[in-house]
């Protein structure tokens, strides 16, 4: 998980340079889990979502609200709600969804891999 007070949509969408800065902080990680004033919010390049062994939820304060979340959302298959990193301990495993990855086809990885 690595913390970003400054980060806002538009860094995600059109300027990369603060994603990658805070990427670069992965060490041997795939990937980052960005919390943003507390809050999670997102992966570097998709939105995440938690499966508490009943249904999936994701952080309802994205970085960037993805068309495949956007649509999950609508199609009631996931639900969203404020999530902090102290939170994580109440979901069993995540995915990660975004445009090139619908939901069907992300995988399932367990909780306890997020560091």
């Amino acid at each position: 998980m690595v913390e970003s007070f400054k980060l806002f949509y538009s860094d995600k969408w059109e300027n990369r340079k603060k994603i990658n800065e805070l990427f670069a902080q992965k060490g041997n990680c795939d990937d980052v889990l960005i919390i943003k004033n507390g809050w999670v919010t997102d992966s570097s390049y998709a939105n995440i979502l938690f499966f508490d062994r009943e249904q999936w939820w994701t952080p309802s304060t994205p970085l960037l609200a993805g068309t495949q979340r956007a649509k999950l959302l609508e199609e009631k298959r996931i639900f969203e709600r404020p999530i902090r990193p102290s939170d994580l301990k109440k979901y069993q495993s995540f995915k990660l969804v975004n445009a090139m990855i619908p939901f069907d086809l992300a995988k399932i990885i367990p909780i306890s891999h997020i560091q």
